[in-house]
């Protein structure tokens, strides 16, 4: 086999690999950095990403994460107490 068929098999395979790879669909990239005293948490249902947790002061709540990415179509929810305006 001549090296030409050889770049060709090579190049073909890697093509196929790379198309289906790119075609899978993305999942929601929702996470926490570890940042703050009291963590997110994210747990995924479906096409839905809920997230709780949290650090309170007062009635604020604050939510510190390292990558947040939905994509199209998808939900992500914040659970709040009832304490949080």
């Amino acid at each position: 086999m001549n090296k030409l068929k050889i770049y060709q098999l090579c190049f073909g395979a890697n093509g196929i690999i790379l198309n289906v790879l790119f075609s899978l669909p993305a999942l929601a990239q929702i996470v926490p950095d570890g940042f703050l005293d009291n963590n997110s948490e994210v747990s995924r249902q479906d096409r839905i990403s809920t997230i709780t947790g949290g650090t309170q002061a007062g009635t604020n709540l604050f939510h510190s994460f390292e990558q947040f990415s939905v994509p199209t179509g998808d939900t992500a929810r914040f659970n709040n107490t009832a304490l949080i305006c």
